[in-house]
Parts: structure tokens; C-alpha cells; sequence
């Protein structure tokens, strides 16, 4: 509910392994304004579904709350594409098919 009643999502880390809390704002459709780095380069596309700010630049970070936030229509164009992204991407059939197949592929390699 949180991340629904939020207009965006800031995650300020200097590292993240995946990016969940990003990924569960992205299926709550909030785009996530975030420094260009680690994992969050796979969930956040830029300027598409939130912002990546220079790492480690809080002024660019700061630039980049203000460009999601300024325009209403952006904002919501913003969050649609996150969710959409996080349908095509992080749901449980698509990443479970996902898992199926690498062990797939190594039970394969295996009998070979």
C-alpha cells in the first residue's frame, strides 16, 4: 500500500545487489529515481520507467526527482511503463520459467 500511495520511489544506495524494494515499487506502478549503478541498472530504465542519476551525485539524483515529479502526465506515463515492465519481467510465472530453464539446460549438459 505503501508503495502504491507513493508518487515515486527514491533509492539513494551505493549498491544493490537486485533492487527489490525498486522492483516491488515498479509492480506497484511508481517509477523509481535512483543512482546508475549495481543492480539497479536492471530494473530502472532510464527516463522510461524513473530516472538514473549519475552514481554518486546527489545534485543529478536531486535533478532527476525534480524531472519525474514536475510534469503530472510524465509521472503516470512513468508509472505505467514500470508496471509493465515489472508484469513482463518480475512475475512469478515469468521468473519461475525462468528458473525451469536453467535447470533445464543443466540437466541437459549433465546427461550429455
Amino acid at each position: 500500500m505503501l508503495y502504491s500511495a507513493a508518487d515515486a520511489l527514491v533509492v539513494p544506495s551505493k549498491l544493490e545487489a537486485f533492487g527489490q524494494t525498486a522492483s516491488e515499487a515498479h509492480s506497484c506502478a511508481t517509477p523509481v529515481i535512483a543512482f546508475k549503478t549495481s543492480g539497479l541498472l536492471d530494473i530502472v530504465d532510464h527516463e522510461a520507467t524513473g530516472y538514473l542519476a549519475k552514481a554518486f551525485e546527489p545534485a543529478d539524483l536531486a535533478k532527476g526527482i525534480e524531472w519525474v515529479m514536475e510534469d503530472r502526465e510524465r509521472l503516470e506515463k512513468l508509472g505505467s511503463n514500470a508496471r509493465q515492465k515489472a508484469e513482463e519481467n518480475f512475475a512469478y510465472p515469468i521468473v519461475a520459467g525462468r528458473y525451469n530453464e536453467v535447470y533445464e539446460d543443466r540437466i541437459r549438459e549433465w546427461k550429455c
